[in-house]
């Protein structure tokens, strides 16, 4: 077909069946499109084939970032853009309406005043474009506040708060680098904006406490997921409990969270504390949480997670005895507990304890796996016996989890090699005692890799592993997941599910 024949055979077609086609073509094409004849240069840039694009700026889309940003009506989703790039100015002029924005107001640590405040305020320019222009649901925003920039920074804050009356997403980060930086001071007065957002999320913000506080106050009639990746100043707990439509929160272990007591609508909750952060874990954070724990009946989900240290294991198996003290009337459906630390029997005496005063609990999660020392493998190459068996990770929850101690329970979700588990006579016995139960079983922990170096879901260093049997194990991926139930004849091999959806 030439190419008279070619244009005139898309000139027959609907423009709906165009607009569809063209939805499938990458961004160059489509902006090659528009030289093509004038029709096809016009569908190209209808809204309806950009509105759900995705738009990534970097070296490899560097020369296409300046024409998208003129040329395109609307993107779905643009990503990475950085204030220093060279086409950050055409995003404060362009007509492009981006839906999910993610920009970084990040500036070298070198840069000097003169050098840095363009930056910054090249990205308060491309926010109040956006704004103007309207279509902005979604806004991931890494700041980093220098002493040189504090001006503009307070113009930025003003130009986010300003935005937020159009978000329904909104994250806010602060580069590591900087939150040594003081605070900035910045007034909010006079700026009113009606709530819109549902779900915001903080990297490191205590030191902007101001920016999150007017965040939190102003849509606290919509809010109903936040996320604390870094500590919150006390007046921003008690921001949070007075949130009426607060589903989900994310906070870290620290002083004040007794506060939190008060709020009537979480359903829920994750805490969680590195390794070897005393001063978090300190007996006051840890009293204030139990507090918190003890009185929050209407809780469906909770997740304690905790890094390696020596003494991580006393946090959540505090707070696991805490959440027990509700008895009956505690509504926890789902409990997650990571926690890569010494002391796991006692974690494990603390969760058995506390099961069967968790009368709805259906589901339960555990990455209690500490990293295996030297002396542990001695016995790792060996079958178990009675010696040994009761040393292994989850032998205590294994044997003590019964119809009685969690009556609710129908799922256990673990963090263990899959294979070593297929051996192992307490999940056999634990699987006839529990006739309803399925467990999944996860590996995430030293990654091991097959001959071809793909990850595997099997750590291919314990007894199991070196026997070499059960093939469609050895096969499975890495953060895949095994499933085990008392329907399945044990002797065979378990059903491996080769996709990723633990979730932790």
């Amino acid at each position: 077909m030439d190419a008279d024949q070619h244009e005139q055979s898309l000139d027959r077609l609907p423009e709906l069946a165009l607009l569809e086609v063209l939805k499938l073509l990458p961004i160059k094409d489509l902006l090659t499109c528009r030289l093509v004849c004038k029709r096809l240069g016009e569908l190209a840039m209808h809204p309806t084939v950009w509105q759900e694009k995705s738009w990534g700026w970097g070296e490899n889309h560097q020369k296409l970032a300046c024409p998208v940003l003129r040329l395109a009506p609307c993107l779905g989703r643009a990503e990475g853009l950085r204030s220093r790039d060279g086409c950050v100015h055409t995003l404060s002029t362009t007509r492009c309406a981006v839906e999910h924005l993610e920009i970084d107001a990040n500036v070298k640590l070198s840069a000097s005043a003169l050098e840095a405040a363009p930056a910054v305020l090249e990205v308060a320019l491309a926010l109040q474009r956006q704004e103007v222009l309207g279509r902005l649901r979604s806004l991931w925003i890494t700041l980093q506040p220098k002493d040189t920039t504090k001006g503009h920074d307070s113009q930025l804050y003003r130009t986010l708060a300003l935005t937020s009356r159009l978000l329904e997403t909104l994250v806010v980060e602060v580069m590591p680098e900087a939150r040594a930086t003081p605070g900035t001071e910045c007034c909010f007065e006079g700026i009113q904006v009606p709530s819109s957002l549902k779900r915001v999320e903080f990297y490191s913000l205590r030191q902007e406490t101001a920016l999150v506080d007017f965040l939190l106050s102003t849509h606290a009639a919509t809010l109903e997921t936040v996320r604390f990746h870094g500590p919150a100043s006390t007046s921003t707990l008690q921001l949070l409990a007075g949130l009426p439509r607060l589903r989900e929160l994310t906070c870290r272990l620290q002083v004040g969270l007794e506060a939190l007591s008060a709020s009537e609508s979480l359903q829920v909750l994750s805490i969680w504390v590195k390794g070897r952060e005393e001063e978090s874990a300190s007996a006051e954070a840890v009293a204030g949480a139990e507090s918190f724990l003890r009185q929050a009946r209407q809780l469906r989900q909770v997740s304690l997670q905790c890094g390696y240290g020596a003494h991580s294991s006393q946090f959540p198996a505090a707070l696991v005895k805490a959440l027990a003290k509700g008895g009956a009337r505690s509504h926890v459906e789902k409990l997650c507990v990571v926690c890569r630390c010494d002391g796991q029997q006692q974690l494990e005496r603390a969760l058995l304890d506390a099961l069967p005063e968790l009368p709805a609990l259906r589901e339960l999660d555990l990455d209690c796996c500490r990293r295996r020392q030297p002396q542990d493998e001695s016995h790792r190459h060996e079958p178990l016996d009675e010696s040994h068996e009761s040393d292994e990770p989850y032998e205590q929850l294994l044997r003590g989890l019964t119809p009685a101690t969690a009556p609710a329970l129908r799922r256990l979700t673990v963090v263990a090699c899959a294979h070593d588990w297929t051996h192992r006579p307490s999940v056999k016995a634990l699987l006839a005692a529990n006739p309803s139960l399925q467990v999944r079983v996860g590996w995430r922990d030293n990654i091991s890799y097959d001959d071809d170096l793909k990850p595997l879901s099997t750590c291919r260093d314990c007894y199991a592993c070196k026997l070499k049997c059960h093939p469609e194990l050895r096969e499975a991926r890495y953060n895949s997941h095994v499933c085990f139930s008392l329907k399945q004849e044990l002797s065979t091999c378990p059903t491996v599910h080769n996709h990723s959806n633990l979730s932790w």
